[in-house]
């Protein structure tokens, strides 16, 4: 029940409907607690309650519930760190749990001011993924992580006004070149997002229109739209202020 819960919730939030996509992610923590209670010592159960924690960080984090999403992040921040400990070496605690959850702690700070905490994190993120061997770095939901925490980066870094920003979008479009195998709508939000970074507004401009088609309508797809749309309007009025 529970993975079908998260399942639901990855398409709820596809879908753009944050109520629902809470609603399931809550859903799954209350399972997987009764779960971890009848049988403390099962690793599949707190992975999955790890996950419920991450999945509405990251709804609450959309919703601008900036307090309750860190306090979920939180949470399924302990239970990983409990789990790597017993084995450090699962990908799946490695990614799925805790750079996803890095990432959510990164946008966080970011969104408080914390730029540089939030680099800290995302630095941390990056230098983790990268660090795994080509057939596991392969993985798409690896992949779709490290664009992920590549773009975080190049954000924090031009916030702070250092070098390197260009050279993390431009790396994305470098992945994104090469493998097309397992490109996923929130992989191609990235790409376009790098794209508009980067100046490159026709491509970003295609990816969007391919995701609109789709019917995509994540939060962070609405962002890029909006930040699309704002360019669109600065280089219709190069003088405006």
């Amino acid at each position: 029940l529970a993975t079908c819960h998260r399942a639901l919730i990855h398409l709820a939030i596809a879908r753009g409907d944050l109520g629902d996509a809470e609603a399931r992610s809550k859903s799954v923590i209350k399972v997987s607690n009764e779960l971890v209670k009848q049988d403390p010592t099962n690793t599949t159960w707190r992975e999955i309650n790890a996950a419920g924690w991450v999945n509405l960080g990251e709804v609450l984090y959309a919703r601008n519930e900036f307090p309750a999403a860190e306090n979920a992040a939180d949470k399924a921040a302990r239970i990983a760190r409990e789990l790597l400990v017993k084995d450090s070496t699962v990908i799946a605690w490695q990614t799925g749990l805790m750079a996803r959850d890095r990432l959510l702690l990164a946008r966080l700070a970011s969104h408080g001011g914390r730029h540089d905490d939030a680099l800290e994190i995302v630095n941390k993120v990056v230098s983790t993924l990268a660090a795994m061997p080509a057939d596991r770095r392969s993985l798409g939901s690896v992949e779709a992580l490290f664009i992920d925490a590549r773009l975080l980066q190049g954000d924090e870094l031009q916030a702070l006004g250092r070098e390197g920003s260009v050279d993390a979008w431009k790396d994305i479009l470098g992945i994104a070149a090469t493998d097309k195998g397992h490109r996923t709508p929130v992989m191609s939000t990235d790409i376009a997002g790098a794209y508009l970074r980067l100046g490159h507004i026709r491509e970003a401009d295609r990816i969007a229109a391919q995701l609109d088609v789709i019917g995509y309508r994540a939060p962070e797809f609405t962002s890029l739209k909006k930040r699309l749309a704002r360019k669109h309007g600065e280089r219709a009025s190069p003088n405006s202020p």
